[in-house]
């Protein structure tokens, strides 16, 4: 290091791997004095100045100079630092010696700067000291906005009508947002220390608590739909947006949730869903449908109505429905369709032929059926169309296939009327289109009804029901494909009754396709007389058999008679021990093979003795069997079991229960016999009869048996027994 001087200048040069380089320049003056400064602070990035008692800069570095607002170093030399200093700064850098001190520094722009002032002497020159500074004005707004971010915080959390949570790592609730009373009932601290599995729905226990599980491996958060407990019992839908962190401080993991009722939305959502299932029903239906209010006026179409008239839905709703459908002989207009309202209210089936004209004028024939229906509070009939042109032309051509069967019927009539069986053939509609002399004569000699071509058999047989029934059934299964034979019984002349064996058998067209019925009948009443000696003989069989039967079931009724005075108490009406301890031990090995808890309640009627002792024994039965009542009256699944365990003490098996639950139905238990008021005179607890409850549940596994449930929920009544009676105290076991 050295310098070079010229024309009243001085420079400082540094010799660096023997290049010099000058590295600033000032007056011989200020040279003689900056040769004495180590030339680093010229290159370091902290702010440094030199001060003598005066209170003169005598040196500063392009860092200070930068942060001042000045370009050249030189410019500050001999300046006065009160230039840049509030008066209080001024006075604390002209106390200080070796301190560290806060101040501020005025720029040349008038900017106040927050600095922080590193103050110390230096070495061998008593007149001078250094000034390291380190602006802090940065983190000084830093910090004003951190406190101003974290009230805006507070105030949105206990503003916000969401439920914000924050959780440690094992979900216990540390802080929860006033809101939680407005949303569930609940106090802030109520909450606190809570999981989050005390409050979300069994149902909803297994999908919440893996998303919460997951909330470390999605940084982003996660969000899910539940059901959370209510203070007064309830349930409520919300919807729950999770994201975890990480407390710098305490090297733990925690998470926040975010809880907002969603309660509206799904009853909306669902209403939605069904809306819109109903209208795509009503748009996708093949039918045509007609909305049509109580004036007569259309109020809405699916698409096939709109494309079956040749036209858009806007043309068609407005207008009224009697200009365009009609029916013959039959009034469309309001008056006319108020009249089928009333009638299809009252359950009557109404469906008419009508025409319907199209937009460009074209008239088409339809089948309407008429529904009433309510929409929106008004009384509306939806009008149902289908068209029945195909049905039209199906009717046709089923008028020429009669025709030729007709005419197959007497080519083949020469062949079946030599015949002594029955033989006849009927169309799809059942009417006559073929039969023989014999079929004629049985017929006629049995119903007394003329044999013609073309008569509706099933309609012949109008007044006998029974005969027409079997005739249907049977005429139906031959026209669908089947053959099948049947056995009838007709009055032959002369003959008394005879058995027939009918053989069903379809007819077929051209193309295979089904177009009728034969028939074919031949005597078998001989064989029938002995299957019905047969008959006869295997029915005596039966009789014997069913009352051998009836016997049985007296028995198995006296059995089962027998088995429940076993296992009931004689007095109150409800299970006795023997049938609790059976029922516990069945109970017991479900709940092992589904890992499902199990509760059991000890009820003791507190004095009862001196009850007896005071009203007598009969009042004692009765004031038991009201007890026993009222205690059946708590239990409301089937698989609850109350047992009178002996005496005055009686026994509640909760299957599927936690703690928490057996707890809830004992305090109704006890509730439901203060609620009584049975008198109780001699009682030192109160003035009626009351119980004393004791609650133990667990998770039964093949490492314990039941009598580990039965004997923490005997300890548990004992407790209630020493804490002063007529109260429930519950045993986790």
């Amino acid at each position: 290091m050295g310098h070079t001087t010229g024309q009243g200048w001085a420079g400082l040069v540094v010799s660096t791997g023997g290049e010099r380089k000058v590295i600033g320049w000032w007056r011989r003056k200020q040279a003689r004095e900056r040769a004495k400064w180590p030339v680093w602070f010229d290159a370091s990035c902290e702010a440094v100045m030199v001060l003598d008692r005066a209170g003169h800069i005598r040196y500063v570095n392009a860092s200070l100079a930068g942060l001042l607002g000045f370009d050249d170093p030189a410019i500050l030399s001999d300046r006065a630092i009160r230039d840049f200093c509030s008066p209080e700064t001024l006075r604390l850098l002209g106390a200080a010696t070796e301190a560290t001190l806060l101040g501020e520094l005025l720029t040349s722009s008038g900017q106040r700067r927050r600095v922080r002032f590193s103050v110390s002497e230096v070495p061998g020159q008593d007149e001078l000291r250094w000034v390291l500074i380190r602006d802090e004005t940065s983190q000084l707004a830093e910090r004003q906005a951190l406190m101003h971010s974290e009230r805006q915080f507070r105030v949105l959390t206990e503003q916000a009508r969401d439920v914000i949570s924050e959780h440690a790592e094992d979900g216990r609730i540390e802080y929860v947002s006033p809101a939680c009373y407005a949303m569930l009932g609940f106090h802030q601290s109520e909450l606190l220390g809570k999981l989050p599995q005390d409050l979300i729905h069994p149902d909803d226990h297994a999908i919440a608590l893996q998303t919460l599980a997951g909330l470390v491996a999605h940084p982003e958060g996660a969000t899910l739909q539940c059901r959370l407990l209510c203070h007064n019992g309830d349930y409520l839908w919300v919807e729950i947006f999770g994201r975890a962190f990480e407390r710098e401080a305490e090297l733990e993991r925690g998470f926040v949730l975010v809880t907002r009722d969603i309660t509206s939305r799904r009853m909306a959502e669902d209403a939605l869903r069904e809306s819109e299932r109903l209208r795509t029903l009503f748009d996708l239906a093949r039918d045509e449908f007609f909305l049509v209010d109580n004036s007569g006026r259309i109020v809405d179409v699916n698409q096939h109505a709109c494309e079956h008239m040749g036209t858009n839905r806007g043309w068609l709703v407005g207008n009224q429905f009697d200009q365009l459908i009609g029916a013959p002989g039959k009034d469309l207009s309001a008056v006319g369709l108020e009249d089928i309202y009333r009638r299809v209210s009252r359950g009557e089936a109404v469906m008419l032929e009508v025409s319907r004209t199209t937009h460009v004028g074209t008239v088409l024939q339809a089948e309407a059926l008429f529904s009433a229906i309510r929409h929106d509070g008004r009384n509306l009939l939806l009008v149902s169309l289908r068209d029945i042109s195909l049905r039209k032309q199906m009717e046709k051509e089923f008028r020429e296939s009669v025709a030729a069967l007709r005419l197959l019927h007497m080519r083949l009539f020469g062949i079946i009327e030599g015949t002594n069986d029955l033989i006849a053939a009927l169309d799809r509609e059942c009417r006559l289109i073929a039969y023989n002399t014999a079929f004629r004569q049985v017929f006629e000699f049995n119903y007394g009804l003329p044999v013609s071509l073309g008569m509706n058999l099933l309609a012949s047989l109008v007044d006998q029901p029974e005969a027409m029934a079997r005739a249907f059934t049977n005429w139906r299964r031959a026209l669908t494909g089947e053959t099948f034979a049947d056995t009838q019984s007709w009055k032959a002349p002369g003959k008394g009754d005879e058995y027939f064996e009918v053989n069903y058998c379809p007819i077929r067209d051209e193309a295979g396709e089904v177009c009728g019925a034969a028939y074919i009948g031949r005597n078998i009443t001989g064989r029938k007389v002995a299957e019905d000696q047969l008959k006869r003989a295997l029915e005596q069989l039966e009789a014997s058999r069913r009352e051998t039967e009836n016997v049985n079931q007296q028995l198995r009724q006296a059995n089962t008679e027998l088995l429940r005075q076993a296992n009931q108490d004689g007095m109150t009406g409800i299970a006795n021990r023997r049938y609790f301890d059976d029922y516990l031990a069945h109970e017991w090995r479900r709940a092992i093979r589904h890992r499902e808890p199990m509760a059991l309640i000890f009820a003791d009627v507190d004095f009862f003795k001196l009850y007896n002792d005071y009203y007598g024994h009969q009042a004692g039965d009765e004031c038991l069997r009201k007890i026993a009542t009222a205690l059946q009256g708590q239990l409301h699944r089937p698989g609850d079991l109350l047992a009178r365990y002996g005496g005055e003490e009686f026994v509640i098996l909760l299957p599927n229960t936690t703690l928490a639950g057996g707890i809830f139905i004992a305090e109704g238990m006890l509730k439901a016999i203060s609620a009584l008021r049975i008198p109780h005179a001699s009682s030192s607890v109160a003035d009626h009869v009351t119980l004393s409850l004791g609650v133990a549940a667990t998770v039964p596994s093949e490492a314990t048996a039941e009598g580990f449930l039965m004997y923490g929920a005997d300890q548990a009544l004992y407790s209630a027994k020493k804490n002063g009676r007529n109260r429930v105290f519950g045993n986790p076991i």
